[in-house]
């Protein structure tokens, strides 16, 4: 479980930097786990989206980010998706939180 927390983590603090990674919605493998935190290795096709602000934007990256996470757990682990989803939700409410956008 701590290895999904990470990874979530990860592609939280790249996205609500407004940076969006084109690859990790595909069949790539451009992250990976540095010291037990997950990590991005390849940054090529990274670009900054002012769309990321939205709850929209947020969201859609989110989902695009963890689109192979959650077909591997579907297929392997299938116990584990609720707390995705779990956790998926909880980094959605917080960006909406005012607290977060200050």
């Amino acid at each position: 479980m701590y290895l999904i927390e990470s990874f979530l983590e990860m592609v939280h603090n790249r996205t609500k930097k407004l940076i969006i990674d084109d690859d990790i919605g595909k069949k790539r493998r451009n992250w990976g786990l540095f010291d037990n935190k997950a990590v991005t290795i390849d940054i090529g096709r990274w670009y900054f989206d002012e769309k990321l602000q939205t709850a929209a934007g947020y969201k859609k990256e989110m989902i695009k980010a963890t689109k192979i996470l959650k077909k591997y757990l579907e297929d392997n682990e299938p116990e584990k998706i609720s707390f995705l989803n779990e956790n998926l939700d909880k980094y959605y409410e917080e960006f909406e939180s005012p607290s977060v956008l200050n």
